[in-house]
């Protein structure tokens, strides 16, 4: 059984790189309920690719012998080579684990670089053998490679968008980090007039209610204290749970007179109009009071609030965004596999060129092997079979940790 020892390893490091890169974009997922099951879902797919990779080969060598006895005679040692040097002790494909598997949605690692390789060697010679046997079948002559070059030169627009993709990492960075210091500036001067506000009420809170400030103003200004309190604790928590409306709640319009109230009350006294300051133009802008560049503020808690709002929703948009662009490496390396693909028919179209005029005794062998096509799959139920045999001894020793 040692013949299929390469083969199985090949399959095992291609699946690793599969199943990463489909876990990273969220299209499996090894959780089960509150445990990660690896072993379940990657299994399936190593055998999928037993399966697979047999049926590639054959594509492969048909194709070969399509284009010639000698060059279909080299496909078949080739593919039967690995095998039997692992008979003889060597082994040419060598497994490929990774050193860590990231359980995380979006988390950009692509796998290895040898298992993405073993990806795209398979997708290209997929291509590659279809578009080979296609163009032979049908006795395809002219046009058809023209035809393909319209397809092979459109993905390269595509180049241009991935470009953009990874050009605008930074921007959003950068716009993301000057939200989040808008953000951490408006919290603390809110919380830093909050807490002043709760001094007062300590203090003056029968003052405040012979003014015309409702009695139950410092209450809400108390619960206001920590609701900030805990936005600027936990930012990035709150953004994912709190919506612009939840932010816009924490200012209730019925409290806009007992604020302005409070802030004439304090303006206007000797003791504590030092605490009355102008609001800057980068907040002062989203107040609704046309006069507020001259109007000075001890609770500008309004202007403010309005201000976390359209900040907080333009961050929580750039982080949106941000984890779409971190996700591209993810969705690239798809792309790249069927770029692989659809380059194989590319060199296909070459290889024809090559090899001349499709030959009319390749065709007899095809319908001889239609034929007998219930023999070739039972030969090749064996061998898949003889594989799967091996998945559990070889996914034993190879397993994620």
């Amino acid at each position: 059984m040692d013949f299929f020892t390469p083969y199985l390893l090949f399959c095992g490091s291609s699946t690793y790189s599969l199943v990463q890169n489909m876990e990273s974009m969220g299209w499996v997922s090894f959780w089960q309920g509150f445990f990660i099951d690896p072993h379940s879902i990657f299994n399936v797919f190593l055998i999928v690719y037993v399966v697979f990779l047999p049926f590639v080969a054959l594509l492969s060598i048909l194709a070969s012998f399509s284009l010639g006895r000698k060059l279909g005679a080299i496909a078949v040692v080739l593919w039967l080579l690995p095998g039997f040097l692992s008979i003889n002790g060597i082994n040419i494909i060598s497994a490929d684990v990774p050193d860590s598997f990231i359980v995380n949605d979006g988390s950009m690692y692509v796998g290895e670089t040898r298992s993405t390789l073993y990806n795209v060697f398979v997708v290209f010679l997929l291509g590659w053998s279809i578009t080979t046997l296609f163009v032979h079948f049908f006795k395809i002559k002219k046009g058809f490679k023209e035809s393909y070059d319209h397809l092979w030169y459109t993905l390269g627009l595509a180049v241009a968008v991935i470009f953009v993709v990874d050009s605008n990492t930074s921007y959003y960075r950068v716009e993301l980090a000057e939200s989040e210091k808008n953000i951490s500036k408006i919290l603390s001067l809110t919380l830093n007039q909050l807490n002043y506000t709760h001094s007062i009420c300590l203090k003056q809170k029968d003052k405040l209610i012979s003014y015309g400030i409702s009695k139950d103003f410092c209450d809400w200004a108390i619960k206001a204290k920590f609701d900030y309190f805990w936005l600027s604790e936990d930012k990035s928590f709150t953004r994912h749970f709190k919506s612009k409306s939840d932010l816009d709640n924490l200012v209730p319009r019925n409290r806009l007179s007992d604020i302005s109230k409070f802030n004439n009350y304090i303006c206007k006294s000797d003791t504590e109009s030092s605490h009355c300051n102008l609001l800057s133009f980068e907040f002062g802008r989203f107040s609704e009071n046309s006069n507020w560049p001259k109007s000075r503020y001890a609770l500008a808690i309004a202007p403010l609030n309005k201000a976390l709002s359209i900040y907080w929703e333009e961050s929580s948009k750039k982080n949106k965004k941000l984890k779409e662009v971190e996700n591209a490496p993810n969705s690239k390396w798809f792309f790249y596999m069927i770029l692989g693909f659809i380059a194989g028919g590319k060199v296909a179209n070459s290889s024809r060129n090559l090899a001349g005029d499709p030959k009319p005794i390749f065709r007899y062998w095809i319908k001889y092997l239609y034929t007998n096509l219930y023999k070739i799959f039972q030969y090749f139920t064996f061998l898949t079979l003889s594989g799967i045999w091996r998945v559990k001894n070889w996914s034993k020793r190879n397993s994620v940790q």
